[in-house]
């Protein structure tokens, strides 16, 4: 088997370290900075030539004792690993909470070589978790609720309705002649129109309601707190009214608007299931209708 001369091998090691997204620091066992990586630089403020050979204290912040970097320490030497939340200082005095990982590194007599130290802002971390969890469940085109997320929330209402006996509604809606947009004024035109429609819904509903793009032109509203003597009628009027402000002149006598259907729970279902299928089934209804 072939395999890599000794100093190859470290060079490799420091072009990987070098690559990563965490931010790495090799420490020498007098607890000096040996080598640092350019995600460290990025995320401290040091250059490369003012930090190495400083201390690590350098990065400390004032919010931690003494005791508890003894503990620290402590678990590095007798375990040879320790990992939790830290703060830590930058070059122009800006403190930020890190992820950190310390592991030792031994040599071949099992003394400790090196310390690295590698660590993630814990800030970027959730931005990055709130932007996936974006991806997840919402819609690219409108920042809208998608069909996962809207059937998460639509399964809380319906637990939280039976706990507590009260009504909600469930709106479907989707766009008449939506495709003839599409074909004849093109998808840029199509894609505006979805945009304006998510933006008159957010406007003709409360913050308390859920409004989702399940797809195409499908969107979904589920409207809490509402009773059944009438003001969930009420919510599809102010709807209807909003989205007859997008209608837009088409070729061949066509016209753009919305085909409505309201469930309520539990009047007509009381799982997701039945709910859509009413809401689903009275949306059709209207769409006869008005053709």
């Amino acid at each position: 088997m072939h395999s890599l001369p000794i100093r190859s091998l470290e060079r490799l090691s420091l072009r990987v370290l070098e690559q990563v997204n965490e931010a790495v620091a090799i420490i020498s066992p007098e607890i000096r900075l040996a080598w640092v990586n350019d995600e460290f630089c990025r995320l401290t403020g040091y250059c490369r030539e003012e930090i190495i050979g400083q201390p690590l204290t350098l990065l400390r912040s004032g919010k931690h004792t003494e005791a508890e970097y003894q503990a620290m320490r402590k678990a590095v030497f007798e375990q040879g690993r320790w990992h939790g939340e830290v703060w830590r200082k930058k070059k122009n005095g800006d403190l930020f909470p890190a992820w950190l990982t310390i592991s030792a590194i031994y040599d071949d007599e099992n003394r400790i070589e090196y310390f690295v130290d590698l660590f993630v802002d814990i800030e970027r971390l959730r931005l990055e978790r709130a932007e996936l969890e974006n991806l997840v469940n919402r819609d690219p085109l409108t920042g809208l609720p998608n069909r996962r997320l809207f059937q998460d929330r639509l399964e809380t209402a319906i637990s939280r309705s039976e706990r507590h006996q009260q009504a909600f509604g469930l709106l479907f809606l989707d766009l008449d002649n939506f495709k003839q947009v599409n074909d004849h004024l093109g998808h840029r035109v199509g894609d505006k129109m979805l945009m304006e429609v998510a933006r008159l819904l957010q406007e003709c509903l409360r913050d308390s309601d859920t409004i989702a793009r399940l797809g195409g032109d499908e969107f979904a509203v589920l409207i809490e707190g509402i009773d059944l003597a009438g003001n969930g009628r009420k919510a599809l009027e102010r709807v209807r009214q909003a989205l007859d402000r997008v209608c837009l002149p088409m070729p061949d006598g066509l016209r753009t608007g919305a085909s409505l259907g309201l469930s309520i729970y539990p009047r007509d279902g009381t799982d997701a299931a039945s709910l859509y299928e009413a809401a689903d089934a009275n949306m059709y209804a209207d769409k006869r209708a008005r053709r």
